[in-house]
């Protein structure tokens, strides 16, 4: 059987992400191409500081939960502690302005906006004049 070719109606999935360079637990816990507002904190990428604070309290009391109920098993416990300092990780690349801004960058959300040189009116008229 040969793979159907993408239709208009039913396009390719998009490629994954490229590994993203920040914090490598972060990697090592949720993945090389993890989207830390979706994957970890499930907010929008606009969130306000606000919303990431309750978000991380939410994410943190849920992995509190999890390491009381494995209370005697030690393995289980040493991945749900290495999921929590993860989980700090990302919040603390999320409420550090520059690094959100890197973050944000690496995962295409923010696109560079191309700088324009404006010639002064000097060099217009230098122009104009056949001087340059």
């Amino acid at each position: 059987a040969s793979a159907a070719a993408p239709s208009v109606n039913n396009p390719p999935p998009p490629p994954p992400p490229p590994p993203l360079p920040f914090d490598p637990i972060i990697a090592r816990v949720y993945g090389p191409t993890v989207n830390i507002y979706k994957d970890i904190f499930q907010v929008s990428s606009d969130a306000s500081q606000e919303v990431l604070n309750e978000a991380y309290n939410r994410v943190w009391k849920e992995e509190q939960l999890k390491l009381d109920r494995v209370a005697n098993d030690v393995a289980l416990r040493k991945s749900i502690r290495l999921q929590i300092d993860a989980t700090f990780a990302a919040y603390q690349i999320l409420m550090n302005t520059e690094k959100r801004k890197k973050y944000d960058k690496a995962i295409g959300l923010v696109v560079e906006q191309p700088t324009f040189v404006t010639m002064t009116n000097q060099k217009k008229r230098r122009i104009r004049e056949g001087f340059i």
